[in-house]
């Protein structure tokens, strides 16, 4: 059910209202309303193209902050967004996405099973925007105000210097919040705005024990495929390891035997993204080996009967377009 809260109602955040000319005349959300009045919370925030660092460092923000008794606020975005929400929620705690589009449309699409999930462990979506509006540069911007006014703290897991991230954290300096900068080993073009918040004086640093996540950890925390773009070498050298190793063939993982070709280990990425998406991979979206590496023991529940990938494989490996 989603609810509409106008700035008049008494249960309109205070936060949202001290916020003057930027405060949204009205919220609409679906969720748990209680999230509304919990004082502690923190804005996670950071790029959607985040590498395995900057992924890392936003799930356990999320969960650190989570087993602190705080809310866990982003933006349901793609990267650093997913991850600190799926770290929170790992951890047992609540957490708020803050989306750009009506709360009909899920924005990105991707992240339809998330935002549900979010929802069924407690949590709640916010939009200040009516249903079917679609989400778009301009919205994306208005909504980061809402992360840091609704937020004690405003802190950047990883983000470039031009990043949208920063923008929330202007929004976060104009509305006196608390701003923290996770740091990295070495400065580059991804955590550029870290660097860049730190050395100003900006940012405290965030007190985060640093730890890359590899491709199969974040694909197993549901984080999103575009935080692979810095990982697909590494899936590569994994799953050419896994067809030249003629040991695997009587080990558990991974449920094909060594003899399976090339196309066949394509074949089940292929079945797998079908099975998540509902249609074939699409050309900015394109399939990569981490999905299978995933997946590889997971079950197909639209089938009648239960099975794996191996048996899917073994089902459809002559025909070209399964569907």
């Amino acid at each position: 059910m989603i609810t509409t809260i106008h700035k008049t109602d008494p249960e309109f955040p205070r936060r949202l209202r001290r916020i003057g000319v930027d405060c949204p005349e009205a919220i609409y959300c679906r969720g748990n309303l209680d999230l509304l009045s919990q004082y502690n919370r923190v804005a996670i925030i950071g790029a959607r193209a985040a590498d395995g660092e900057g992924c890392g460092a936003a799930y356990r923000l999320g969960q650190i902050w989570a087993r602190n008794g705080y809310v866990v606020v982003s933006g349901l975005a793609l990267g650093c967004d997913t991850a600190a929400h799926r770290g929170c929620l790992d951890e047992g705690g609540k957490t708020i996405a803050i989306v750009a589009s009506g709360l009909d449309i899920c924005h990105p699409r991707e992240n339809k099973a998330l935002e549900q999930e979010i929802i069924d462990k407690g949590g709640l979506i916010i939009s200040e925007q009516p249903l079917g509006v679609k989400a778009n540069p301009t919205r994306l911007v208005a909504r980061n105000r809402l992360q840091a006014a609704l937020s004690n703290i405003v802190i950047l897991a990883q983000s470039p210097v031009k990043g949208g991230s920063m923008y929330t954290i202007n929004f976060a300096r104009r509305y006196g919040k608390r701003i923290q900068a996770v740091r990295f080993d070495h400065e580059s073009e991804i955590n550029g705005g870290n660097f860049l918040l730190l050395n100003q004086g900006v940012a405290a640093e965030a007190p985060l024990v640093l730890e890359r996540l590899g491709p199969t950890e974040m694909r197993s925390r549901g984080l999103a495929h575009e935080a692979f773009n810095s990982v697909k070498h590494q899936l590569l050298a994994d799953i050419d390891h896994i067809l030249a190793t003629p040991e695997l063939a009587s080990s558990p993982m991974p449920p094909f035997n060594s003899a399976a070709t090339r196309e066949q280990v394509r074949l089940g990425a292929y079945l797998t993204w079908w099975r998540d998406h509902g249609s074939e991979p699409r050309p900015k979206n394109p399939i990569l080996w981490g999905e299978f590496l995933y997946y590889c023991n997971r079950t197909f529940p639209t089938i009648t009967t239960p099975a794996s990938i191996r048996d899917i494989i073994d089902r459809y490996s002559d025909k070209k377009n399964p569907r």
